[in-house]
């Protein structure tokens, strides 16, 4: 499974902390791909071979967040940001291959445990793609059974490949200007 966070969110404090590449990085470290192998997938897959993925270190995602400022907590442990309000990452997500949600459970959790506070909730698949174009998801998770990166999809973050729900303005700006419609 892949997580995917929607860089396009409308709202500044989203985009300062999704944005920022440390960020990302410290919520990756935070979560247990073993555990979510073991647990979701039987122990028959692996860990994804063409992005190198760092070692799972909540305690070195937790100093890269501190690093970013995420260091005032609310009476839930949620870290709150630069707004002053709790930073919650909430899993919207319809389920094309019943992976989603379970992955999205451990992931939450994981990320919740640092202080990232995280929901699930499983929607209507049509009103999860409804949102998804209409930028009003955050966060979701994926199948992957091949590796994406770097031969397949390379246009993902731009909206070009098959996915198309989690940056859709840029998809919308890519379809604009690249598709003739200048």
């Amino acid at each position: 499974g892949e997580v995917f966070l929607n860089l396009t969110y409308d709202d500044p404090v989203w985009q300062e902390y999704v944005g920022n590449v440390e960020f990302r990085k410290a919520l990756s470290m935070a979560i247990d791909r073993e555990a979510i192998i073991g647990a979701v997938y039987y122990g028959i897959a692996e860990i994804p071979q063409a992005i190198v993925q760092p070692d799972y270190d909540p305690e070195g995602a937790i100093a890269i967040l501190e690093s970013l400022g995420l260091t005032e907590m609310d009476d839930n442990g949620c870290r709150l940001g630069s707004d002053g309000k709790p930073f919650t990452i909430p899993f919207e997500m319809g389920t094309f291959t019943g992976e989603e949600i379970p992955v999205g459970e451990m992931v939450a959790a994981d990320w919740t445990k640092i202080g990232i506070c995280s929901t699930v909730k499983n929607i209507d698949t049509a009103l999860f793609q409804t949102m998804a174009a209409a930028n009003e998801t955050r966060a979701f998770t994926w199948w992957a059974h091949y590796p994406r990166w770097p031969w397949h999809e390379n246009g993902d973050y731009i909206g070009i490949a098959w996915q198309k729900t989690y940056a859709p303005l840029w998809y919308a700006w890519y379809e604009y200007n690249m598709g003739g419609g200048k």
